[in-house]
């Protein structure tokens, strides 16, 4: 993979690569002030891209190579039993439940987005797992045009081989409510919902009506 897109809010040519060995001495210049991200990027990401854990894409600076930001994704799936007390623990409800045998809300969520009644007890999701932007790129609008621009759209490509309603994540509360809630919803089509909460949120954007648009143009195709 090798594509280049213009960042408007940086005035940057930027080229959306997966990980390799050319990104490495860049990589341990990158700071994005947050700790888990930069101890991933810099220790983790290489292994865990070569075993098949994630897939690691590198945002890069055509002027001068700098990381400007990174993500991963990969296949998941979200549990959604529909009795709620039979949710997983690692799972926990946003909402509140007045009764113990409440459907899932969860499910209705998702059920909602599809439009049909769920089958299963789950359902295929892309996570991102990890997404940063250098500390030198960031309060510029970077991080939503990145994220509509360029992560969203490979998500799309990635569930339409594979399956995914949409994109899963999992955020700190405030980052959740400032950012993905707040600022990057405004760039959106459509919102980051809040499927569970507490000190870590997680978040689901829909890819139903993108699937859905994309599907029945590749089945009309001979």
């Amino acid at each position: 993979m090798g594509i280049s897109i213009s960042l408007e809010s940086l005035g940057e040519e930027v080229a959306i690569e997966i990980l390799s060995s050319k990104h490495l001495t860049a990589i341990q210049k990158f700071c994005s002030g947050e700790e888990e991200q930069d101890t991933f990027l810099k220790e983790n990401a290489e292994e865990e891209y070569s075993v098949g854990l994630s897939a690691v894409y590198i945002i890069r600076a055509k002027s001068h190579d700098d990381i400007v930001s990174f993500f991963t994704l990969s296949p998941s799936i979200i549990r959604c039993e529909k009795e709620h007390n039979k949710v997983l623990l690692s799972i926990r409800s946003y909402y509140l439940i007045k009764k113990k045998n409440d459907i899932n809300p969860i499910r209705k969520t998702f059920e909602k987005e599809l439009g049909i009644p769920l089958r299963y007890n789950s359902v295929p999701v892309i996570l991102l797992g990890q997404f940063a932007v250098n500390q030198s790129y960031q309060h510029k609008g970077a991080g939503t045009e990145i994220l509509r621009k360029v992560v969203i759209p490979i998500a799309i490509k990635k569930a339409l081989t594979l399956s995914g309603i949409g994109l899963v994540l999992h955020a700190k509360k405030d980052v959740a409510k400032g950012f993905y809630r707040k600022k990057a919803s405004k760039e959106l089509p459509r919102k980051f919902k809040v499927i569970a909460g507490g000190k870590t949120y997680t978040l689901f954007y829909s890819f139903v009506k993108d699937m859905r648009e994309y599907r029945k143009k590749l089945m009309k195709d001979p």
